[in-house]
């Protein structure tokens, strides 16, 4: 391919990572030019990619206008990739022009928004991502905010992972000992970094504030402070220091250092100190990463996806000074945490930023928005191709989380690039929502298979054939066994490939075999699942795409009105949410109550769930136990966010578990959770961190965890917060249906 990249940017991070790009795409094989600044900091690196040195800030909007769009009619590229803008302002028009061109562009919103916004920016911000074929961000955290801000759809961003600054570690043969030499710095002595282009967001009044109470408190720091003040004056910046009573105590360059310096500044900081009020990403973050510096960070931003607190780094609020101070004062006091997050750094920086992944991943999008013609108003290669997808569905009712992953997938899928179908074997809950979606819906008659009838079997497989055929069906999606093996026999007949979604870890003996012999792709729901199927030892048709969570509805909020309906108030709320069936454990947590409320007899426990018969032995259970006053059986809730609203703990005591959605939804609601370690439960929950893990059938220890969390507000907080950071991170509903997508284009590919 040919890419045409724009940095108008002739120094800092983005020049940075715009040169690792081009040289990643250029081993690929992909023909690249960039254009960039007449003073570009690395025009003297070895490089494999063209190079033109044209833009200048001084220099008259026309004439830029002139050059690039000369330069584009020349070189006649697949893509134009922006990674800096011209002009803030007047971009708009140049993104028109090379669209009018037939030109498809590809735009890196390093910022979804410039951090100082002036007149008229945010609306050319919302014309030129209009514009634009697809976005790219580096963090979903991103992702969200500019859903927020621009296109709830999100249909044309893309998240893919800031790169590595590794190369930063061939720049300076300086020791630990001689880096502290150069800025005079004690050898022995404690050195936090500030490092990069200084604006107020970043925190350094905050982090000047935290420094000077460990030095008042005796303790032997300095703080390296190396960057320019872009906003603001070096002035009050220096009236700062002085006021906290460290002069002595800190090195200030306040200047842009150049490249072939960075290093040394890392090299002699015992930490990195990022406490920044809002941030999209940050360069200095993954140098920090790259040369195995810990980094103390705030919870904002794309800090919260790659700052994994105690193992990668350490997190604080952003406005809490406090915090700040006893964090640093960790990390410089622990000898051990500071090896054990270096190494960790090391090690996230090489498994999740290597720039070969990320150009192979960049070159992807490229040829999607070349294929498909995105973005364009003249269209050069053809409409985009649109596929149709039937899904097969068990049961027209809401009974579980598959049928909840279902609508949430149909909800959010690209329609520009999928044409969704639906048959199911009846009327019902689930119908009715398809229906409101605006998605045909076919009644089919799904046979139980263990009453197997033959003439019954092969009506099914001929009514979902005449669909496949008259809706020119391009891929079938099916939700369980019973659908696989009706849909993927019509399947095999018309000749349509079929994806099987597993969400059950027990195995079906010979229909598992047969099923997944019929299925182009299997996605399973967790690793767990995926022991489902032992046979395909290297994953060649399997792959792992957890369910997603709709964040936008699953929210913090005040406690809901269960709570007042049911008389709850004053009372810590447990929660058994789901199906009342004998595998979720309601037998271990009745006794894991009585347990726990002789030490904190405030305890509620609160069973959300439709009626069954084995309600009637719980309902049993807790009278014999003398419980009645501390068991509600709530029935059936369809609003499932507000009843996470309305307890404090949930507890998920399942013997088996192939992935747990509740878990994800209480997290999802900042709800610590305890469950019992079986199956995938350990691949969403953290022990210690977002909830408690107990062994399967241990009631002591259940009792003991719900009666921790009972008496520990401040902790049932804690874990809240870590358990929706993990939700945002892993188990995003977006990410969840953009996973799905791409692995329908990797079978009709194939």
């Amino acid at each position: 391919m040919k890419i045409l990249m724009i940095d108008t940017s002739p120094t800092g991070g983005i020049a940075h990572y715009t040169y690792n790009l081009c040289e990643a795409l250029a081993r690929r094989g992909d023909k690249v030019r960039l254009l960039t600044h007449r003073d570009y900091e690395l025009s003297d690196f070895p490089r494999t990619f063209s190079l033109l040195r044209s833009f200048c800030r001084e220099e008259p909007y026309w004439k830029t206008l002139r050059f690039l769009l000369r330069e584009c009619f020349t070189f006649r590229p697949d893509v134009v990739h922006f990674q800096t803008l011209i002009s803030t302002r007047k971009d708009g028009l140049l993104f028109a022009l090379l669209r009018c061109m037939g030109l498809s562009i590809v735009f890196t919103a390093h910022n979804v928004l410039p951090h100082e916004t002036r007149p008229f920016e945010i609306t050319s911000y919302k014309w030129m991502y209009r514009l634009a074929a697809r976005i790219i961000v580096h963090a979903e955290q991103n992702r969200r905010e500019f859903v927020r801000h621009f296109d709830r759809s999100a249909k044309k961003v893309e998240v893919i992972p800031h790169g590595s600054y590794r190369f930063f570690r061939t720049r300076s043969s300086l020791t630990r000992r001689d880096a502290r030499r150069k800025f005079s710095l004690p050898p022995a002595a404690k050195v936090v970094l500030f490092f990069g282009a200084i604006r107020p967001y970043k925190g350094l009044h905050r982090l000047i504030r935290s420094v000077g109470e460990m030095v008042r408190a005796g303790e032997d720091v300095y703080l390296m402070i190396a960057g320019k003040v872009l906003v603001g004056t070096e002035e009050e910046y220096r009236r700062a220091i002085v006021e906290a009573g460290i002069e002595d105590r800190v090195r200030f360059r306040q200047e842009y250092i150049p490249f072939d310096e960075v290093a040394d500044y890392f090299t002699a900081a015992d930490a990195v100190a990022l406490p920044y009020e809002h941030i999209y990403d940050s360069g200095v973050l993954h140098i920090a990463f790259a040369l195995g510096i810990p980094v103390v960070a705030s919870r904002v931003g794309s800090f919260l996806d790659y700052v994994r607190d105690g193992e990668t780094g350490l997190l604080v609020d952003g406005d809490d000074d406090r915090a700040l101070t006893e964090a640093l004062g960790k990390l410089l006091a622990d000898e051990a945490l500071k090896k054990r997050i270096r190494e960790a750094c090391r090690a996230f920086d090489r498994d999740h930023f290597g720039w070969d992944r990320i150009a192979e991943r960049t070159a992807a999008l490229y040829r999607s928005v070349r294929d498909h013609g995105e973005g364009r108003l003249r269209k050069v290669s053809g409409s985009p191709v649109q596929r149709t997808v039937l899904f097969v569905e068990n049961s027209a009712e809401m009974i579980g989380g598959g049928q909840q992953s279902l609508l949430g997938l149909l909800q959010r899928m690209d329609r520009e690039r999928f044409t969704p179908l639906v048959a199911m074997p009846a009327e019902g809950p689930l119908a009715e929502k398809i229906r409101a979606l605006k998605i045909p819906l076919f009644t089919v008659p799904l046979g139980s298979l263990r009453s197997f009838n033959l003439l019954k079997v092969v009506r099914t497989i001929r009514l979902l054939a005449r669909i496949l055929r008259e809706r020119q069906v391009d891929l079938v999606h099916t939700n369980a066994s019973r659908s696989t093996l009706y849909a993927g026999l019509a399947a095999r007949w018309v000749g349509v490939p079929l994806v099987w979604h597993v969400r059950i870890a027990q195995r079906e003996s010979f229909y598992d075999r047969f099923l997944f012999a019929l299925a182009s792709k299997v996605i399973v729901i967790s690793r767990a699942v995926a022991k489902r199927f032992p046979w395909d030892k290297r994953g060649r048709k399997i792959s792992v795409v957890y369910n997603g969570l709709d964040l936008e509805h699953f929210v913090p909020e005040e406690a809901g009105d269960l709570r007042s309906r049911f008389g709850l108030d004053g009372k810590v709320v447990v929660g058994l949410v789901g199906q009342v069936v004998p595998i979720k454990g309601g037998d271990f947590l009745i006794e894991a109550l009585r347990q726990a409320r002789k030490t904190e007899p405030h305890i509620h426990l609160l069973v959300v769930g439709a009626p069954t018969p084995y309600q009637k032995e719980l309902e049993l259970k807790v009278l014999c136990l003398g419980l009645s006053d501390a068991v509600t059986f709530a029935g059936y809730q369809e609003d499932i966010p507000r009843v996470m609203s309305s307890i404090d703990i949930l507890a998920l005591p399942s013997r088996t578990e192939a992935f747990g959605r509740v878990l994800i939804e209480a997290m999802g609601c900042a709800k610590p959770v305890v469950a019992f370690s079986v199956d995938a439960v350990p691949e969403i929950v953290e022990d210690g961190v977002t909830g408690f893990l107990v062994p399967c059938g241990d009631m002591d220890a259940l009792a003991e965890v719900i009666a921790r969390l009972a008496g520990d507000s401040a902790l049932r907080a804690r874990m809240g917060a870590r358990g929706r950071e993990r939700v945002h991170r892993d188990f995003g509903l977006t990410e969840h249906v953009r996973r799905v997508e791409s692995l329908y284009e990797e079978v009709l590919a194939s």
